[in-house]
């Protein structure tokens, strides 16, 4: 083997992370949960005003009614 390959071996080699395992992301969780925070599941926060979520999928908490309706938000159809 010429100088060259043995050379671009060894930087290929240095070059190459270990396989290693992603890292987990850690999320804490807030100690008191206020509400209308994001971590309240009953409430949610919506341009400074605070109403109840019809459901866990319910990200616009404050729209009303017939949006939710038209959405099919917290509607499921077995």
């Amino acid at each position: 083997m010429s100088r060259f390959a043995i050379a671009s071996a060894i930087c290929l080699a240095f070059a190459m992370p270990a396989a290693a395992a992603p890292l987990k992301q850690v999320y804490a969780k807030p100690k008191v949960v206020k509400r209308g925070d994001y971590a309240d599941p009953f409430y949610g926060r919506q341009n400074g005003r605070i109403c109840a979520r019809w459901c866990l999928q319910d990200r616009n908490p404050c729209d009303p009614p017939d949006f939710k309706v038209a959405d099919g938000r917290c509607f499921w159809q077995d």
